[in-house]
């Protein structure tokens, strides 16, 4: 991805193949993933997969490799070592939502329904003592 310098807005280079890697389950390499012989420029790292019961980057990460001067991640100043940029990411593990709907609600529904019923039973008996009355 190279840099528009006028707009400041980030141009992607068709001539860069995407490079997918899948980070292994168990084991010492869990979790681990490694872009090897990358050049200089401005590089997008997307998570497309989080774990189970975690969430994904809200935001893709944006990496600067400059090994003439500052590399950067997210437009932060990172260290380089043996020309190797380590990057821990922590993705939130999802919460639980509480169980809704339980049984208060036929509770309510079923009162709604007895209420309905006496208004209408009622009614009736009105209606009626009207029609007595009138014949």
């Amino acid at each position: 991805m190279k840099e528009e310098t006028s707009t400041r807005k980030p141009v992607v280079d068709d001539s860069f193949a995407a490079r997918t890697v899948t980070t292994g389950d168990s084991g010492s390499l869990s979790g681990i993933a490694e872009f090897k012989d990358l050049e200089d420029g401005t590089y997008r790292l997307t998570e497309t997969k989080a774990a189970k019961n975690h969430s994904l980057l809200k935001d893709p990460v944006i990496i600067v490799i400059n090994r003439n001067g500052k590399s950067l991640i997210d437009n932060k100043e990172c260290e380089v070592v043996d020309n190797t940029i380590s990057i821990t990411i922590s993705n939130q593990a999802r919460f639980n939502l509480p169980a809704t709907g339980g049984y208060g609600r036929y509770i309510v529904i079923l009162g709604g329904i007895a209420l309905a019923g006496v208004g209408l039973f009622m009614y009736r008996l009105q209606k009626r003592r009207k029609e007595g009355n009138i014949s």
